[in-house]
Protein backbone atom coordinates (compact mmCIF):
# COMPACT_ATOMS: atom_id res chain seq x y z
CA UNK A 1 0.00 0.00 0.00
CA UNK A 2 3.08 2.34 0.77
CA UNK A 3 6.40 2.74 0.52
CA UNK A 4 6.90 4.64 3.75
CA UNK A 5 7.16 1.72 5.96
CA UNK A 6 9.52 2.13 8.68
CA UNK A 7 12.32 -0.58 9.77
CA UNK A 8 15.11 0.15 12.12
CA UNK A 9 17.67 -2.27 13.01
CA UNK A 10 18.59 -1.55 16.99
CA UNK A 11 21.93 -2.52 17.35
CA UNK A 12 22.34 0.15 20.54
CA UNK A 13 20.42 1.72 23.17
CA UNK A 14 20.15 4.76 20.54
CA UNK A 15 18.98 2.74 17.59
CA UNK A 16 16.60 0.92 20.20
CA UNK A 17 15.15 4.19 21.65
CA UNK A 18 14.70 5.59 18.77
CA UNK A 19 12.36 2.51 17.64
CA UNK A 20 10.00 3.35 21.08
CA UNK A 21 9.87 7.09 19.76
CA UNK A 22 7.70 6.12 17.31
CA UNK A 23 5.91 3.61 19.76
CA UNK A 24 4.83 6.38 22.01
CA UNK A 25 1.00 6.44 21.86
CA UNK A 26 0.79 2.77 20.27
CA UNK A 27 -1.59 -0.03 20.88
CA UNK A 28 -0.17 -2.56 22.57
CA UNK A 29 -1.86 -6.01 23.49
CA UNK A 30 -0.02 -7.99 26.32
CA UNK A 31 -1.34 -11.44 25.36
CA UNK A 32 -0.08 -10.93 21.73
CA UNK A 33 3.73 -10.72 23.06
CA UNK A 34 6.13 -13.60 23.32
CA UNK A 35 9.32 -14.56 25.08
CA UNK A 36 11.18 -17.31 23.91
CA UNK A 37 13.71 -18.32 26.94
CA UNK A 38 15.70 -20.89 25.07
CA UNK A 39 15.88 -18.58 22.17
CA UNK A 40 16.05 -15.19 24.55
CA UNK A 41 14.00 -13.22 22.15
CA UNK A 42 11.34 -10.88 23.10
CA UNK A 43 8.56 -10.04 20.89
CA UNK A 44 5.74 -7.60 21.07
CA UNK A 45 2.70 -6.01 18.17
CA UNK A 46 1.72 -2.80 17.97
CA UNK A 47 -0.87 -0.76 16.62
CA UNK A 48 0.64 2.83 16.00
CA UNK A 49 -0.20 6.00 14.22
CA UNK A 50 1.17 6.21 10.69
CA UNK A 51 2.68 9.77 9.97
CA UNK A 52 5.37 8.82 7.48
CA UNK A 53 2.45 8.73 4.03
CA UNK A 54 1.35 12.40 4.08
CA UNK A 55 -0.68 11.46 1.18
CA UNK A 56 -2.66 8.84 3.30
CA UNK A 57 -3.58 12.02 6.02
CA UNK A 58 -7.17 13.79 5.21
CA UNK A 59 -7.72 16.90 6.89
CA UNK A 60 -11.58 18.45 7.88
CA UNK A 61 -11.80 21.88 8.80
CA UNK A 62 -14.35 21.87 11.94
CA UNK A 63 -14.86 25.18 13.48
CA UNK A 64 -12.50 28.53 12.76
CA UNK A 65 -9.98 27.28 14.62
CA UNK A 66 -10.33 23.62 14.60
CA UNK A 67 -8.75 20.86 12.06
CA UNK A 68 -9.80 17.33 12.50
CA UNK A 69 -6.44 15.29 10.97
CA UNK A 70 -7.44 11.46 10.06
CA UNK A 71 -3.97 9.13 9.33
CA UNK A 72 -4.04 5.22 8.76
CA UNK A 73 -2.32 3.19 11.43
CA UNK A 74 0.43 0.69 10.87
CA UNK A 75 0.84 -2.70 12.35
CA UNK A 76 4.39 -2.90 13.95
CA UNK A 77 6.71 -5.29 15.55
CA UNK A 78 8.90 -4.76 17.76
CA UNK A 79 11.86 -7.61 18.33
CA UNK A 80 14.51 -7.95 21.16
CA UNK A 81 17.05 -10.62 21.01
CA UNK A 82 19.90 -11.24 23.85
CA UNK A 83 16.78 -11.29 26.75
CA UNK A 84 18.10 -13.32 29.74
CA UNK A 85 14.98 -12.56 31.31
CA UNK A 86 12.01 -10.47 31.44
CA UNK A 87 9.42 -9.23 34.71
CA UNK A 88 6.05 -7.82 33.62
CA UNK A 89 3.78 -5.84 36.14
CA UNK A 90 0.39 -5.30 35.50
CA UNK A 91 -1.46 -3.99 38.33
CA UNK A 92 -4.60 -3.04 35.49
CA UNK A 93 -5.38 -6.56 34.48
CA UNK A 94 -5.98 -5.07 31.29
CA UNK A 95 -5.13 -6.80 27.56
CA UNK A 96 -4.43 -3.47 25.68
CA UNK A 97 -2.06 -0.87 26.79
CA UNK A 98 -1.43 2.32 25.57
CA UNK A 99 3.25 2.66 25.15
CA UNK A 100 4.67 5.49 26.72
CA UNK A 101 8.41 4.99 27.38
CA UNK A 102 11.41 3.18 27.39
CA UNK A 103 13.56 3.93 30.29
CA UNK A 104 17.44 2.63 30.36
CA UNK A 105 18.68 0.67 33.14
CA UNK A 106 21.71 -1.20 34.63
CA UNK A 107 21.69 -4.00 32.08
CA UNK A 108 17.47 -4.36 31.64
CA UNK A 109 15.06 -1.44 29.61
CA UNK A 110 11.82 -1.06 30.97
CA UNK A 111 9.22 -0.54 29.03
CA UNK A 112 6.30 1.38 30.25
CA UNK A 113 2.77 1.49 29.25
CA UNK A 114 -0.01 4.62 30.56
CA UNK A 115 -1.92 2.02 32.16
CA UNK A 116 0.11 1.41 35.28
CA UNK A 117 1.77 -1.74 33.22
CA UNK A 118 6.00 -2.53 32.56
CA UNK A 119 7.97 -4.55 31.06
CA UNK A 120 11.34 -5.17 32.39
CA UNK A 121 13.79 -6.81 29.49
CA UNK A 122 16.88 -8.02 31.04
CA UNK A 123 19.76 -7.75 28.35
CA UNK A 124 23.01 -9.63 28.17
CA UNK A 125 24.65 -7.08 26.40
CA UNK A 126 23.49 -4.26 24.86
CA UNK A 127 20.28 -3.91 23.09
CA UNK A 128 19.86 -6.01 19.78
CA UNK A 129 16.98 -6.50 17.44
CA UNK A 130 14.54 -4.78 14.76
CA UNK A 131 11.84 -2.64 14.81
CA UNK A 132 9.54 -2.99 11.63
CA UNK A 133 6.59 -1.98 10.35
CA UNK A 134 4.09 -4.83 9.15
CA UNK A 135 1.30 -3.73 7.00
CA UNK A 136 -0.74 -0.27 7.00
CA UNK A 137 -4.20 -0.74 8.11
CA UNK A 138 -7.17 0.16 7.07
CA UNK A 139 -7.90 1.28 10.61
CA UNK A 140 -7.98 5.29 10.98
CA UNK A 141 -6.86 6.94 13.93
CA UNK A 142 -7.26 11.14 13.72
CA UNK A 143 -6.44 13.79 16.19
CA UNK A 144 -7.81 17.85 16.73
CA UNK A 145 -5.57 20.89 16.29
CA UNK A 146 -6.53 24.26 16.95
CA UNK A 147 -5.12 27.27 15.70
CA UNK A 148 -3.20 29.83 17.61
CA UNK A 149 -3.47 33.49 17.45
CA UNK A 150 -0.89 33.65 15.13
CA UNK A 151 -2.95 30.61 12.90
CA UNK A 152 0.11 28.18 13.44
CA UNK A 153 -1.85 24.46 13.65
CA UNK A 154 -1.44 22.96 17.22
CA UNK A 155 -2.09 19.46 18.51
CA UNK A 156 -4.48 19.27 21.37
CA UNK A 157 -1.92 16.13 22.91
CA UNK A 158 1.73 18.38 22.69
CA UNK A 159 1.01 22.07 21.31
CA UNK A 160 3.28 21.12 18.99
CA UNK A 161 2.92 21.48 14.92
CA UNK A 162 1.32 17.99 13.34
CA UNK A 163 4.23 18.92 10.72
CA UNK A 164 6.87 19.33 13.62
CA UNK A 165 10.07 17.79 13.75
CA UNK A 166 9.02 14.76 16.14
CA UNK A 167 6.81 13.25 13.54
CA UNK A 168 9.25 13.38 10.24
CA UNK A 169 12.43 13.03 12.10
CA UNK A 170 13.96 10.18 9.46
CA UNK A 171 11.53 8.02 10.02
CA UNK A 172 11.79 6.63 6.27
CA UNK A 173 12.15 3.29 5.74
Amino acid sequence: MTSNLVSIQIVDEKTLLDACDLLHDSKFDLTKSTYDSKARIWKGTFKREFFEDPTLMTSKRKFIFLTKHIFPMAEASLTIKNVESINVVDKADIEEFTFNECQPEKNAYRLIFCEDMEIELNINGRPNGKFKDIQVLEEKGSLVTFRDKLGEAQTNQSNKSLNSDARNSGRAG
